[in-house]
């Protein structure tokens, strides 16, 4: 009788709701943390502030962990699907694509791949200059947000997003066992990038106001603070719920047995598709409402700016004007 032989060990696992949420719950947290880096970054600290060693080596010590915090999450929960890829592999991977970032932000206004970063913010400049007069006449709805130049936008963005998932795609696919895989990865961080870029800039049209290129908060409100942070994880969040669809379109045939019933996605049927495709874009209407809470006017006061710009019907122009034969002082007189 000869020794039965172990099972080989399995290399990707089913993604299960509670994995989804916590993937999508780590993915709005990158945003948040890399926001919070920035800040700590770019914190100016007085010549004689005391202890300024002390307060400089605490905002080092903080702007690094929060750079290295968000790969290791993500690697922790993505063990949970493939049990191969290690941790320390995805950290440098990801410091690899964010090193590759560094170096293009370094070469901006130089030939080559240094413009890139330039195009980059050319295109949001020429998008949120294009929504901005639609804005302050209160006319800013969904026809015009569909109107606006997003073609040079994201091209940049899917530049972008190919050069910083290039590695870490190759990782997944390593770590699954499957030859495809990594261009699915591939294909399906670009979307993602696309996707949560799309509504970061709706959301700075709409909801936050806020300038395209600064990334730290300093100098502002808590209440400004919060509501960027709600924001921006929510793009984050789309992100992850973009990247999520392609994992479990995948692994939608791996082991029944593996996970209860009541955990896994129901893609056979239309309901539990429809939920998948869809729980982006419900991500996106609802981080919103969680930034005008935070902000500093409210829900009562914020949430008409958001139905204005859901609206597909054309808004009328509301801003007061003058007639061209009357000046200030005539107005109010017969």
């Amino acid at each position: 009788m000869t020794p039965s032989q172990p099972p080989p060990p399995e290399r990707l696992r089913p993604l299960t709701w509670p994995i989804w949420l916590a993937w999508v719950l780590v993915a709005a947290l990158v945003p948040v943390f890399s926001t919070i880096a920035a800040t700590a970054i770019e914190k100016p600290v007085l010549p004689n502030a005391y202890p300024r060693a002390l307060i400089m080596a605490g905002l080092l010590a903080l702007s690094a962990f929060a750079t290295l915090a968000p790969p290791v999450m993500q690697g922790l929960v993505l063990r949970r699907v493939m049990p191969k890829l290690g941790i320390w592999l995805w950290l440098f991977c990801i410091l690899l694509s964010g090193i590759a970032w560094f170096v293009l932000v370094l070469g901006r206004g130089d030939h080559g791949a240094g413009a890139l970063i330039e195009a980059g913010l050319q295109a949001q400049f020429e998008l949120q200059r294009a929504a901005l007069m639609p804005r302050l006449a209160g006319t800013l709805n969904a026809s015009h947000i569909l109107g606006l130049p997003w073609g040079p936008f994201l091209l940049w963005t899917v530049a972008t997003g190919a050069l910083t998932a290039l590695v870490p795609a190759w990782a997944l696919g390593w770590a699954s066992g499957r030859q495809r895989t990594a261009l699915l990865f591939f294909a399906a961080a670009i979307a993602a990038a696309c996707a949560s870029g799309i509504v970061e800039q709706i959301y700075n049209m709409t909801a936050g106001h806020l300038p395209p290129n600064p990334w730290a908060l300093n100098g502002q409100s808590w209440t400004q603070r919060f509501q960027a942070l709600a924001l921006r994880a929510g793009a984050g969040a789309v992100w992850g719920a973009v990247t999520a669809i392609a994992v479990v379109l995948m692994t939608r045939r791996q082991g029944a047995a593996s996970a209860p019933n009541g955990w896994r996605f129901a893609t056979h049927r239309p309901a539990g598709l429809a939920l998948l495709l869809t729980a982006p874009l419900l991500i996106a209407l609802l981080a919103p409402f969680a930034g005008y809470l935070a902000g500093p006017r409210g829900l009562i006061a914020g949430a008409p700016e958001l139905r204005k710009a859901l609206s597909l019907a054309p808004s009328q122009d509301r801003s007061q004007t003058l007639p061209v034969n009357k000046s200030p002082d005539d107005v109010g007189r017969p």
